[in-house]
């Protein structure tokens, strides 16, 4: 069970900071340390509180940015899954494979397949 804080303004603000930071660049390898440093908070008020907020983990939260961001770059270029997978954030193909067919069901050459605009 998820454990709840009392947020008070200044550590809901932090952790709107954070959200903000991790969408403007969701590709950054944003480590749970670093992020809660900048904001003022500890680690722990960071994975709570985030979860408590916005309703999903940082984790969660970065890798939906990271698979939207891959999904249309899939969908409107016709840049390798090599390619796709480090501008996605992801250090290999393999792990990036592995995050997108976790989220979508599918490989990522598949999803092209049936999605993108070369495919219509």
């Amino acid at each position: 069970m998820l454990k709840s804080l009392r947020l008070k303004e200044d550590d809901r603000n932090a952790l709107q900071s954070i959200h903000d930071k991790i969408a403007c660049d969701p590709t950054a390898n944003h480590t749970l340390a670093d992020l809660a440093y900048e904001a003022g908070i500890n680690t722990k008020k960071l994975t709570y509180g985030f979860k408590q907020l916005f309703g999903i983990t940082v984790y969660e939260y970065m890798v939906n940015l990271r698979m939207k961001y891959s999904e249309s770059l899939l969908f409107f270029t016709e840049k390798d899954v090599q390619t796709i997978a480090r501008l996605s954030g992801y250090k290999t193909k393999a792990s990036f494979t592995l995050a997108f067919k976790k989220k979508n069901g599918i490989a990522p050459y598949k999803w092209r397949q049936k999605n993108s605009l070369m495919a219509i």
